[in-house]
């Protein structure tokens, strides 16, 4: 479980507790980390969603959610990230479709989405991503580009 005092540090930049056997939700009050620019949750057992008021983290480069057991869909407010270079939420329990606002993260470098079980298609708004250099969607779901 993410330590509560740690949600009160409300000027801090950096959170990296990957590969600490965390467990539990993710909390909601990490959207009040407005100041964060790399979150690193990685290689953790958290479950549950990925909370929606993660959108408020405006600063936020890097957003790593990979090797949990989260589950649901993967949110749309992501999209909102708009400073985001870097997004793994590989080796989850993820479900759904891209969300097509992914597009607007133009300065996105690397994309990994491998090993959920997402469905349909890679967004058309895709082609936005100039800056793309990594694309990480193997054993995800079957690919429909329209």
């Amino acid at each position: 479980k993410i330590p509560t005092e740690i949600l009160g540090l409300t000027r801090i930049r950096m959170i990296h507790v990957s590969g600490n056997q965390l467990s539990g939700e993710i909390p909601s009050e990490i959207g009040f980390l407005t100041a964060l620019t790399h979150l690193d949750l990685g290689l953790n057992q958290f479950s549950g969603i990925i909370p929606t008021e993660i959108c408020y983290l405006n600063s936020l480069s890097y957003l790593y959610l990979r090797t949990n057991k989260i589950i649901g869909t993967i949110p749309s407010e992501i999209g909102m990230l708009t400073r985001l270079t870097r997004l793994h939420l590989n080796d989850n329990e993820l479900t759904g479709i891209i969300p097509s606002n992914f597009g607007d993260l133009v300065w996105l470098w690397t994309l990994h989405l491998n090993n959920n079980n997402l469905t349909n298609y890679i967004p058309s708004e895709f082609a936005k991503l100039t800056r793309l250099v990594e694309l990480s969607v193997f054993f995800s779901f079957a690919f429909l580009f329209y």
